[in-house]
């Protein structure tokens, strides 16, 4: 095999083909060619200025001999699995244990793909409770699909990790301590992972508002310590009192109009840009909370994201003189959705902008956006948040009128929608639909904000995204038949079947009226008909013969179990209710010791304590 370069992901790709080839055959391969387009003066490559994020993959491979390539470094990986797919070998989950090999492949094949993603931006970001391990999976998994990117929320992740390996919230485990320090230090283990890959590394996001002025932001609990009155100052100032919104730093705003205070954060991302120096994109974002933005007399002056085109200014200044030409990412948020009246970025090529629709509904799609409402009027501190997917696009239209340059959709699919629809089917067809939407919003690419461990009881939700951000005229259809075949062979229509049934039978339970970002977390009202539908889909589910697959079958009683709990809800039975979600509980820890890396046991049981009120 002849390697045209020596970069870590190209190397990476000829250790990978190596690895899985020789399952499938004892031809030599010395014949195969890895490099650059660059490399192979035949290429004439269809994208003629890429960015650094963008990929084009080109195979020319007949009986082991060709070339693999791509227009950079990550994309010659990606290339390489992409010609394993087209031999037969399907990645359906994380791990080597969501890998399937066949024995024999076609020795005498022709490969000929010349192809760029319908998407520059096709990526995950950190959420849920995770191992190390369980990031570096993703990580490893995400070329696999044909992604590019990760993205490492706050500076440290703290608290994902925490959640993970203090065991927050587990029935069945001890609850040792955990410190930052080893944050820190899984962070540069999945460093190393992403440069091994070449994956676009995109970090931070939360915590500008507070870490500059020594108050850590590693998470949303309340903060417990005492803060100076000199720090205090800094802080948005809410009904005459400057403080912590919430009790919580990472919601908390700064008083933004204070030139000291902006200086601080402008000289603190400077001061992180420079430490971190493989780091691709970095993302500012303002609070965390609604609401809660200074009100003190300069602050009022200006809408919240007048102040935040403001601060993005000073922030590309003060870049460009450091000699960094680093891409920062600015969002469309909580009071951030209302567009700026004044302000205009004034080198929109530094930016990306992220639109962040974190209260919409996952019923239903975006749709193509060609007919949305008005924008509801901006009232300072006072503004309700949209939950209709339309209604969302409408913010996002009106930003666009300021801003005309790079940007992608940053969603919610996996992160609290999964308990609504147990069943997967519906959901990953939303997905799929927002995906082929993203161009016509104008919008190019996606970051999945989700649960890292959310591929239970089967990885088909990665299996569309990755499928659909690489093309969007792909077929929702035709991924699920293909995916179902390549997981369960002959039983997959069958077990596709169930669980489209699961996901019609769960939507008519109305969980997600639940979630606390479209309803402010209403409690469970007495419902006899829906208490009758629980017992019904209960029934149907005990029906079911067991399956042969444990992870099916694991998520069988998963369901059984969440229908109890409906049922004794809608009955308005709290005791009952109690002792269901109890039982379900326990079922979730079990799950969790078997599927550790496919199902998140604490992003359940949050669900149960943040939606139910169990």
């Amino acid at each position: 095999m002849k390697l045209y370069r020596n970069d870590a992901p190209i190397c990476f790709a000829k250790s990978e083909l190596e690895r899985i080839l020789p399952q499938m055959t004892d031809a030599d391969l010395s014949g195969l060619q890895l490099g650059l387009l660059q490399d192979f003066p035949q290429i004439t490559p269809k994208n003629t200025a890429p960015t650094p994020l963008d990929d084009e993959i080109y195979l020319n491979v007949s009986g082991f001999c060709g070339i693999i390539a791509g227009n950079n470094p990550r994309a010659v990986l990606i290339a390489a699995y992409r010609y394993l797919t087209e031999l037969g070998v399907r990645f359906l989950n994380v791990g080597r244990d969501g890998e399937k090999i066949p024995k024999t492949c076609d020795e005498t094949h022709t490969v000929k793909i010349h192809e760029i993603p319908s998407y520059r931006h096709r990526g995950v970001c950190i959420e849920g409770a995770v191992s190390v391990e369980n990031v570096i999976e993703m990580v490893d998994f995400l070329p696999k699909l044909g992604m590019n990117t990760y993205f490492i929320q706050f500076r440290e992740a703290h608290t994902f990790f925490e959640r993970w390996y203090s065991h927050t919230f587990n029935l069945f485990a001890d609850h040792p301590e955990y410190t930052v320090e080893e944050s820190r230090a899984y962070v540069r283990d999945v460093e190393n992972a992403m440069r091994e890959r070449g994956i676009v590394y995109q970090a931070v996001g939360h915590g500008w508002t507070c870490e500059p002025f020594g108050v850590p932001g590693l998470g949303w609990d309340k903060w417990t310590d005492e803060i100076a009155p000199e720090v205090l100052e800094n802080f948005a100032m809410v009904n005459g009192v400057r403080g912590l919104a919430d009790g919580i730093t990472l919601n908390t705003h700064a008083c933004y109009s204070n030139p000291k205070v902006r200086q601080t954060i402008i000289d603190d991302i400077c001061r992180y840009v420079k430490d971190h120096p493989t780091l691709n994109v970095l993302h500012f974002w303002l609070a965390d909370g609604v609401n809660c933005v200074c009100e003190c007399e300069n602050c009022k002056k200006m809408r919240p994201s007048d102040m935040y085109i403001t601060l993005l200014n000073d922030i590309d200044e003060a870049l460009a003189k450091q000699g960094s030409d680093i891409k920062v990412v600015f969002l469309l948020y909580l009071d951030l959705l209302w567009p700026p009246l004044e302000q205009k970025l004034k080198n929109p090529d530094r930016f990306i902008m992220m639109f962040a629709p974190i209260t919409r509904s996952y019923n239903s799609g975006f749709g193509g956006g060609d007919a949305v409402p008005e924008l509801d009027p901006y009232v300072y501190n006072d503004i309700i948040l949209p939950n209709e997917p339309s209604k969302n696009v409408a913010y996002l239209r009106a930003w666009q009128e300021a801003f005309g340059g790079d940007s992608f959709d940053y969603d919610y699919h996996y992160m609290w929608a999964f308990a609504y629809d147990p069943g997967m089917i519906k959901l990953a067809r939303v997905l799929s639909e927002d995906i082929k939407n993203l161009k016509v919003l104008g919008l190019d690419g996606f970051i999945s904000c989700q649960i890292g461990r959310v591929m239970f009881p089967n990885g088909l939700n990665m299996t569309v995204m990755g499928k659909t951000l690489w093309d969007r005229t792909a077929s929702f259809e035709n991924i699920c038949a293909e995916y179902f075949r390549d997981c369960y062979g002959e039983q997959g229509e069958q077990i596709q079947t169930y669980l489209g049934e699961l996901s019609t039978r769960f939507s008519a339970l109305d969980l997600e009226v639940y979630n606390f970002s479209g309803s402010n977390g209403s409690a469970f009202e007495p419902n006899p008909e829906k208490a009758k539908a629980a017992a019904e889909t209960r029934a149907f589910l005990e029906a079911q013969p067991a399956f042969s697959d444990r992870a099916l079958e694991m998520h069988r009683q998963y369901c059984i179990k969440l229908c109890g709990l409906m049922e004794a809800l809608y009955l308005g039975d709290d005791a009952l209710g109690k002792a269901k979600a109890e039982v379900l509980r326990r079922h979730v820890w079990e799950t969790e010791k078997e599927f550790q890396n496919i199902f998140d046991g604490w992003s359940y049981e949050n669900v149960y304590r943040t939606l139910w009120k169990i």
